[in-house]
């Protein structure tokens, strides 16, 4: 287009100079949207080729901001009503295309999932071209793909009598958006199970689409009431507009759930690019299992992973601050988890002495120190160990209560709260005594707290770190006041006169 306008401005300066030879002609700079595609060959599906004669949905971004359909020929298209640019426009515009020609927005909310089936033969066919910032002076190309991973899987059955029922896929991505105009697909963060549809005319093939993205599918084949298990051996990321084999077999050899031999992904429709990477299935019981801390420092969502330093046995260095607690779950999922039982209350030591945990109905971790840790973790008895190889520096004490103990007990802990707002200072079962110091005879323990107690008017309870307490005592921690004296026994506490 710069080179048939700069002919025109040749013309109308010879215009200039000759008014009788040439009238002058005037430019309205309404200049046509031009489109070019490359479909006329492009495989959809098995069985139907090209777009030739089909109908597509053209969106035009801003500045032109207009929708409009459009008829393939050959590599260009024939629109129902034509696309301008704006007058005078030099900012560059995005345009999209999608077939079927149905749809009517540029932003496209997809699920592919119907009840846990999809209608394959539409989805396979569903296609989506970006030509995103194209300037006025250039051609529109679009250059369909389709915008889903395409799964193909040919399960051989050699079990006599036995029928294949279902294929189900698990822990895929079926639903997120399609951006007509930028070309992004995003796939929504949920995984879920999508039944395989079977191929109309060959027995044991079944195909699914998914939407692009990292994954780790495991297949499932249901034959009565045995299911055949497969995982894939790694998370993968599936690209849009690829496809993905896998060859199973099933025979008299295999237990419910089966050793899966290697298998290939390679392309399987169309023109689509060939994947360059081999993945194999393995069994469900043949996959690594790997155990991890979650939760330090509150982060509930971020695994940190331990390392197994031989058969069966878990370890890892953590850094663990006052007030802190933690659980390990296994494979970065909440099915299998291991913290303290529900009936025990007592820190974990600090010593690396054996502490039990519980696999359901658990509480957090807590450790009795704050500072550096060697964990270590059997799964086999959920048997568990901390060892403290760095203390954390004492935070100073802002106060410091005296306590003459005459509970009985074998170790006592303070644990404070305030209504509307639970904990202040260390996690339940609370501090321990840090020193002791005796008066005239009685000897006090000192359990030192923090400055957030400070003119706070906060419950104590005193217990046992192993299931007895006693009822709250209300004590106003006043500024300026940095000891505090009183006498617990097993009824009751009592401030020193």
């Amino acid at each position: 287009m710069k080179k048939l306008f700069a002919i025109a401005l040749g013309v109308l300066a010879l215009a200039a100079c000759n008014r009788e030879a040439q009238p002058q002609r005037v430019a309205t700079g309404r200049q046509e949207v031009r489109f070019t595609t490359n479909v006329n060959t492009f495989t959809m599906k098995a069985g139907e080729t090209a777009l030739e004669g089909k109908t597509i949905n053209i969106f035009a971004g801003a500045p032109i901001d207009k929708q409009e359909t459009g008829v393939v020929a050959g590599t260009s298209v024939t629109l129902a009503n034509k696309l301008y640019w704006q007058d005078g426009q030099t900012a560059k515009t995005s345009f999209g295309a999608t077939y079927p020609e149905e749809q009517s927005s540029a932003s496209i909310d997809y699920d592919l999932n119907y009840g846990d089936n999809q209608d394959y033969a539409y989805a396979s066919s569903v296609l989506v071209a970006s030509a995103p910032n194209v300037t006025p002076e250039e051609t529109v190309a679009l250059n369909f793909k389709h915008p889903f991973s395409n799964i193909v899987i040919t399960v051989t059955n050699k079990i006599e009598g036995a029928a294949i029922d279902a294929v189900y896929v698990d822990d895929v991505k079926a639903s997120g958006n399609i951006n007509v105009l930028s070309g992004e697909i995003v796939a929504a963060e949920a995984v879920t199970t999508v039944a395989a549809t079977p191929d109309a005319a060959t027995a044991g093939i079944y195909r699914l689409l998914v939407f692009p993205g990292k994954m780790q599918p495991v297949i499932r084949i249901v034959m009565g009431e045995t299911s055949y298990k497969f995982v894939l051996a790694q998370a993968f990321t599936f690209e849009a507009n690829k496809s993905y084999s896998a060859a199973i077999t099933v025979d008299d050899s295999t237990e419910p759930v089966v050793p899966g031999g290697e298998v290939n992904f390679t392309l399987t429709v169309g023109d689509w690019e060939d994947v360059s990477e081999d993945l194999g299935f393995v069994s469900e019981d043949e996959v690594p299992e790997v155990w991890a801390v979650i939760g330090l420092g509150g982060d509930w969502d971020t695994d940190i992973a331990m390392t197994e330093t031989s058969e069966g046995v878990w370890e890892a260095d953590i850094t663990y601050a006052a007030g802190d607690s933690f659980k390990l779950r296994k494979d970065g999922s909440w099915d299998v988890e291991a913290g303290r039982p529900n009936t025990a209350v007592a820190p974990v030591p600090g010593d690396g002495s054996e502490y039990g945990l519980w696999g359901t109905d658990n509480l957090d971790i807590t450790l009795a120190v704050a500072g550096k840790y060697h964990i270590k973790f059997i799964p086999e008895g959920y048997k568990f160990y901390a060892t403290l190889t760095e203390a954390a520096p004492a935070a100073p004490a802002a106060v410091t209560v005296y306590v003459s103990d005459t509970t009985g007990w074998d170790s006592i802990y303070l644990y404070t709260w305030k209504d509307g707002v639970g904990t202040v200072g260390a996690a339940w079962p609370g501090v321990a005594p840090a020193s002791e110091k005796e008066i005239e005879s009685v000897t006090y323990k000192a359990f030192e707290l923090g400055e957030e107690v400070v003119g706070e008017s906060l419950h104590l309870i005193f217990n046992n770190g192993a299931g007895t307490q006693l009822g709250d005592y209300d004590l106003t921690f006043t500024e300026g006041v940095t000891e505090y004296y009183l006498v617990v026994s097993a009824e009751g506490v009592t401030p020193v006169e």
